[in-house]
Parts: structure tokens; C-alpha cells; sequence
């Protein structure tokens, strides 16, 4: 198994989609700037976008909604206003966002509460949405001035940090 550190950038709004002009201008000004090559391979050490660098930039742009977070150990899920565990109402509900649903939100069987996916609480740290920008290879989780400043144009002034290994 790898122990390569990833971070996944990921909008607040799990619907969230940039058009193709913002997108177009992602992949230019990472060319321009010369932080990656068109294939998103970081130029040098990228220690511009990430300290202790990386060595590749890309958008991950799945065909259906996913849950970014760490791929060893699995999460657990639970309500942001009484802190039930809700893995099981996540997990049908998100299938069912994924199958077509337009609700993004689940209820507690604690508090009878409905919470947005956006609310809830993963551990370890996770997030849920359609598009998110990709550092593969990372030499830590923080993120350059520059990088912020990249990913606020994409996503928004609004996006998660989500670590992962493999």
C-alpha cells in the first residue's frame, strides 16, 4: 500500500461545477505560470504550490458525486447538531444523491434533524461534491499563498482541504 500523501481541494457546495472558461483558464495559467506541463506534472519541486512540494496538479472531475477523503481505515459520519453517528443514513442517502436524487441532505435518527452533506461531520476529515483539484504526491498539507489563490479562482472563495493516502 502507498503512504504517498495526497490532498484533495474541494468546493463547500457538493454541487459545484466551474464552467469550461474557468476551467480552461485553470489548466492556462498553471502552463503560463509554469507550475505544470499540460499533462499537470509539476515543473520542479512545486514547492510554489505546496510546502515541501508535489508532483502533480489535475482536476478530478468524476462522472457522478463522491466522497474525497482518506482511502485506509474507512470514516465514520455523525450529526453536526447532537453528534449521532449517521454512517448508515450517509451512506443511503449519498447513493441515492449519486443514483439521481436531488436532496444532499440526511436525517438523524438522534434529533430528527435534516443536515446538508456540506454539515456533517467525517473523521477523519472528508468532504462530498462532483470536482475537485487534485495534488498528488505532496510533501506536506499546506498549501502556498499561490495555491490558495489558484483554487479560490476555480472553486470559489470556499473549499476543503482533505488528506489522503495512497
Amino acid at each position: 500500500m502507498s503512504q504517498k500523501l495526497n490532498l484533495y481541494l474541494v468546493p463547500s457546495d457538493p454541487e459545484f461545477i466551474p464552467g469550461a472558461i474557468a476551467i480552461q483558464q485553470f489548466k492556462d495559467r498553471l502552463h503560463r505560470d509554469k507550475l505544470a506541463d499540460v499533462l499537470g506534472d509539476v515543473i520542479g519541486t512545486g514547492e510554489r504550490l505546496v510546502e515541501g512540494g508535489v508532483t502533480h496538479i489535475s482536476l478530478d472531475r468524476p462522472s457522478a458525486p463522491v466522497v474525497w477523503g482518506n482511502k485506509t481505515g474507512g470514516f465514520s459520519v455523525s450529526c453536526p447538531q447532537c453528534s449521532e453517528p449517521m454512517v448508515r443514513e450517509f451512506n443511503k442517502a449519498f447513493s441515492a444523491w449519486q443514483g439521481g436524487a436531488q436532496e444532499r441532505d440526511v436525517e438523524c435518527a438522534g434529533c430528527n434533524r435534516r443536515a446538508p452533506f456540506d454539515t456533517l461531520r467525517f473523521r477523519p476529515k472528508a468532504s462530498v461534491g462532483r470536482i475537485a483539484i487534485a495534488l498528488r504526491d505532496v510533501g506536506s498539507p499546506s498549501l502556498t499563498g499561490l495555491c490558495v489563490d489558484i483554487a479560490t479562482d476555480l472553486l470559489g472563495v470556499k473549499f476543503s482541504v482533505v488528506m489522503s493516502r495512497g
